[in-house]
């Protein structure tokens, strides 16, 4: 037999096709070999691409580092006890509080019963509490299932019914609510607080139970209607926290977001993966979270180094800087994670197009499996195809098979089924044991007995490169705006409404180019009335954007419904009815409602979110409106008045748009930063000293050029106007002055070796804290013979571009090498940096503008005066403290009421609307 193989070198690369005819061949050996043998069992596959396939890409093995997260996170706060924890909007605790409050709830769970195989609901926001409230339960040895405040308290009572929670965590925000559910649910649940009640230092005991416990439960959206629990171990749970701390090269100096829901399984890793770490996690709130701008701003103003978002949302950022919103920089973002939906390649090119700087790590992984079980990262240079992006390899201890329906591997570059296996594997669904065994199946590759294998449902394929490309769903199974829905339980909810005699839901596409869900229904109903009832018993996302109400479903010869045939919902005729609108103000926004959700026209009493509107495509409005009218609106304010008339109503209340940041002129004084102003009030408070001296070291190798490092360090300072900038006094307010480009050139001096070995000795030199209110803030001391230099530099004139880690040089400074050729000039090695659009004082006047329209003007916060007056009354430090105080920490002589140490205190927290606990708690203790 003779053939030949003919191919499109426009769609297939030799490779691809002699992988495709050695599997041809192969078929026909089979064929020729066993005539008898159905083609489907045929083995195709070659033994060193069988090996690739089943081996080389599953090496993942790695060894665990800490296998108890309660227990690592001890361990940090014994070495870094006063580093921040966790941060949310109403303020911050550090890794000590973290223990003692910690220890203190954990103390109470295990009074309440708590224990390992113990299930415990967590009923709070995304604030502090709730990683406490889940260290605490962990503490305890128990394992946590989170409740979402915001759902349906019918749906929620449920899910706690179905858990056999015995105890509720809860925020003293849902203290009632959390009695209602326990009541609702009948199980006789005892509701304990999530309360700042410390323990007192201590042992603490050890952790009860072992890495095979249960950790946590997540309930996801049912096939049957009925929610199910996926269980995820303790060695999973800790596996993929150490898979995101070593790709992302995560240590303590990285700041986390924690921004999804806590009913979303990539929260888990959001909350823990910072403290395991020594680093930072801030928590969000909705207002936030919800919101592209908020979201990225919080990022940019909090030096923020990992952060996580859906698709959906990055193409709202996008767009809404596209149309005009003020674009937000992000010089501290390292990763910016994307997961929960399909990543297309056009989202990737515009975000580098504006951030190059920033890989995107696509991540993939289902609930059942501790969360992501693939890391694809994708940087600037990384091609991309125009259809889909990959999901990535396997991460550490996890084994991925892409297998046919007789569970054997399939050939790269063919489709099939993605089956997880390895440590990630949860326990299965909580109390279901039909659906365990039908979607965890016994591991025929792995010589561990009991080992089992995850049906994912997805539909994937092998590419050249070990990478996996996701193809699609292989059942009803979709995602919306990130969350993971099955559009049987929304069918059954469906179903439950009084005259709705059949249904079928399907997955349509909104004008705006977003997925939206679509409810077919047959019955003498009210579509308005069908949706009250699906909104008290559904979430948000499977709540159906559009009810169509038919006579009949069609159906296919075979007796199913035609989901084909489905007439696609009209929504063209959707504000037709509507009041029109009787005010500019009212018009302008008809037509911008009419614009972000696709529809020719709307009414001004129109309800967004009755039009098909969603959380999303309200961030999207908001953008259009801060852009079309020049004011700011939170996002909050169009759930709360979600009508062209109500927003209306609204807007003379409403604030300026904020300002982009960009160069200006500046006023005769310019106003420090809220950072500077504080270190500033420290400087002054505590006297001389060099507690806030940045000692840089930077040893060289080779033979050092004076005037070459003399013109790199003067073009670093040159270029940070921060380095140069010192903070006199007038008339007993603190101003910046900045020195002239060139002159800190002038203090670099040069000293004689003291040792031939060079250790840097921290600090290498201290001098009066006073100093730096009025000499050169940078003051480089260099050794000429050896290839050494020092430089110090004060805490009050570092900025986030210009303050590195300790070890760490800053990234815009050239390295000092001799020239290039010999002789010439070292004036000539010019520093490659571009020139800052905006200086460290123009972006303080901006921040001082900014904030003087979003406060009161003349307040403390807006840069101007006068100082608050002193309260009749308040909690005043002791006098130990007071006569520590210097006179210069009293209030200025304006404020006639502040004359003492306490009122100058009480003043200076009442300017940064902070509260000051830690710091009264440091002075009383040392007085």
């Amino acid at each position: 037999m003779d053939g030949r193989l003919d191919y499109s070198a426009d769609l297939f690369d030799a490779s691809t096709a002699e992988r495709i005819l050695g599997c041809w061949l192969r078929l026909l050996e089979a064929a020729a070999a066993d005539a008898d043998t159905p083609i489907g069992r045929m083995d195709v596959l070659a033994p060193a691409e069988r090996r690739q396939l089943m081996t080389e890409w599953n090496d993942t093995a790695r060894g665990q580092d800490f296998t108890d997260v309660v227990e690592r996170v001890r361990q940090v706060a014994a070495r870094r006890p006063d580093a921040v924890a966790l941060a949310d909007d109403h303020g911050s605790i550090t890794y000590a509080t973290l223990l003692r409050r910690t220890a203190a709830l954990t103390r109470r769970l295990r009074e309440a019963g708590a224990g390992p195989g113990t299930l415990t609901a967590v009923l709070t926001d995304r604030a502090v509490e709730a990683p406490l409230a889940v260290l605490s339960v962990l503490g305890a040895g128990g394992a946590w299932v989170p409740l979402d405040p915001g759902a349906p308290r019918s749906r929620t009572a449920g899910l706690l019914q179905d858990s056999g929670a015995r105890r509720i965590l809860a925020h003293p925000r849902y203290l009632g609510l959390a009695a209602e559910l326990a009541a609702e649910a009948g199980t006789g649940a005892e509701v304990i607080p999530i309360d700042g009640a410390e323990d007192p230092d201590g042992p603490l005991p050890p952790v009860p139970g072992g890495p095979g416990d249960l950790a946590y439960t997540i309930f996801t959206s049912g096939s049957t209607g009925r929610p199910k629990g996926a269980m995820v171990h303790r060695r999973g749970m800790v596996n993929h926290l150490l898979a995101k701390v070593e790709d992302l090269g995560m240590t303590e100096e990285d700041s986390v977001v924690q921004n999804a829901p806590l009913t979303f399984d990539i929260s888990v890793w959001q909350m823990l993966a910072g403290l395991v770490t020594g680093g930072r996690v801030r928590l969000v709130g909705d207002d936030t979270a919800l919101d592209p701008q908020a979201l990225f701003g919080t990022a940019a103003a909090e030096r923020i180094t990992v952060l996580e978002v859906v698709p959906s949302l990055l193409r709202t950022a996008l767009d809404s800087w596209d149309a005009g919103a003020p674009a937000v920089e992000l010089p501290d973002l390292r990763w910016l994670m994307v997961t929960g939906e399909a990543l297309p390649p056009d989202l990737c090119t515009r975000w580098f197009a504006r951030h190059p700087h920033v890989p995107v790590v696509n991540a993939y992984g289902p609930t059942e499996c501790s969360d992501d079980v693939t890391h694809a990262v994708i940087d600037a240079a990384t091609p991309l195809g125009d259809v889909r992006v990959p999901i990535g390899r396997a991460v550490r201890n996890t084994r991925l098979y892409v297998l046919d329906e007789r569970l054997q591997p399939v050939p790269v570059g063919v489709s099939g089924e993605l089956y997880v296996g390895g440590t990630g594997v949860g326990l299965g669904y909580l109390g279901d044991p039909v659906r365990t065994a039908a979607a965890f199946v016994p591991d025929p590759f792995s010589e561990v007995p009991g080992d089992r294998l995850y049906r994912t449902g997805d539909r994937v394929r092998y590419l050249p490169d070990g990478q996996l490309e996701f193809l699609g769903r292989q059942d009803h199974q979709v995602k919306i705006r990130g969350q993971r829905i099955e559009l049987g339980e929304v069918e059954a909810a469906l179903r439950g409404v009084p005259g709705v005699t059949d249904c079928v839901v399907t997955v349509g596409t909104d004008p705006a180019g977003q997925s939206r869900l679509v409810g077919h229904l047959t019955g003498a109903v009210d579509p308005a009335q069908v949706r009250d009832r699906l909104t008290a018993v559904l979430p948000a996302a499977m709540v159906p954007a559009a009810l169509v109400v038919m006579d009949a479903l069609p159906l296919t010869p075979n007796g199913k419904v035609d989901r084909k045939a489905l007439p696609a919902p009209d929504l063209s005729a959707a504000g037709d009815g509507g009041r029109a609108p009787r005010t500019p103000q009212e018009e302008i926004l008809c037509t911008v409602f009419a614009e972000v959700l696709g529809l020719p026209r709307t009414g001004a009493d129109d309800s967004f979110f009755d039009l098909g509107g969603h959380s999303l495509l309200a961030t999207r409005l908001v953008n259009r409106i801060r852009t079309v009218l020049g004011i700011e609106i939170p996002v909050r304010a169009l759930f709360e008045t979600p009508t062209p008339a109500g927003l209306a109503a609204s807007l003379p209340g409403a604030v300026g748009a904020r300002a982009a940041l960009a160069p200006a002129g500046r006023p005769e004084r310019v106003p420090l930063s809220f950072a500077q102003r504080r270190l500033w009030f420290l400087n002054r408070f505590d006297g001389p000293g060099g507690a806030y001296n940045v000692p840089l070291a930077l040893r060289l190798t080779g033979d050092l050029d004076r005037e070459a490092l003399r013109e790199a360090l003067a073009d670093v300072v040159a270029r940070h106007e921060s380095l140069r900038t010192v903070f006199p006094e007038h008339d007993g307010d603190p101003t910046s002055r900045s020195w002239t480009r060139r002159t800190p050139a002038r203090t670099c001096r040069w000293s004689p070796p003291r040792r031939t070995d060079w250790t840097p000795r921290w600090p290498p030199r201290r001098r009066p804290a006073s100093t730096c209110c009025a000499n050169a803030p940078c003051a480089p001391r260099c050794s000429p013979s050896t290839s050494a230099s020092t430089c110090c530099c004060w805490s009050c004139t570092t900025s986030p571009a210009t303050a590195p880690p300790p070890g760490r040089w800053p990234a815009t400074s050239p390295r000092p090498t001799r020239p290039a050729a010999p002789g010439a000039p070292p004036s000539g090695r010019r520093c490659p940096c571009s020139t800052p659009t905006t200086a460290s004082g123009s972006a303080r006047c901006w921040a001082a503008r900014t904030t003087r329209t979003a406060r009161s003007p003349g307040s403390w916060a807006s840069g101007a005066g006068p100082w608050p007056a002193s309260p009749t009354s308040w909690n005043c430090p002791p006098t130990g403290l007071a006569r520590r105080c210097p006179p210069s920490a009293a209030a200025p002589s304006r404020s006639p009421s502040a004359r003492s140490c306490t009122a100058g205190w009480w003043s200076w927290r009442g300017r940064t609307g902070r509260a000051c606990s830690w710091w009264c708690r440091r002075h009383w203790q040392r007085c």
